[in-house]
């Protein structure tokens, strides 16, 4: 892994629902595969696991490749207030998906949700 991806691992909270519990890692550079690898987890099924982070205000859900469908929505909406209390930031906005960019740049968020 490039010293950049370190880097921006540290600089991030992450989070992961499994089995509908969430679990959260901080000041790690590990990756989510290896934190998910560590866990005992089965690979085979770490494509489906939503999965995402927050840093500097914003919350990112996705699973897969980045990207996001109805189900990682739902959950976004589900868990969100329980990741706002955990990182203290309640005015966080909530996004999900990723537009991938260049290894070292941060990525943007692909879609905002809106809470009624």
């Amino acid at each position: 892994m490039r010293k950049e991806e370190l880097e921006f691992h540290k600089s991030r909270v992450a989070f992961m629902i499994i089995n509908s519990k969430i679990y959260f890692l901080e000041n790690s550079d590990m990756s989510h595969k290896e934190w998910y690898l560590s866990l005992g987890y089965d690979i085979e099924k770490f494509e489906d696991i939503v999965r995402g982070y927050y840093r500097e205000g914003e919350i990112v859900f996705y699973k897969g490749d980045f990207i996001y469908d109805e189900h990682v929505i739902k959950l976004a909406k589900q868990y969100s207030q329980k990741i706002k209390k955990h990182v203290k930031d309640f005015n966080a906005k909530v996004y999900v998906g990723v537009i991938k960019g260049k290894v070292g740049q941060i990525w943007q968020p692909d879609l905002e949700i809106k809470f009624e």
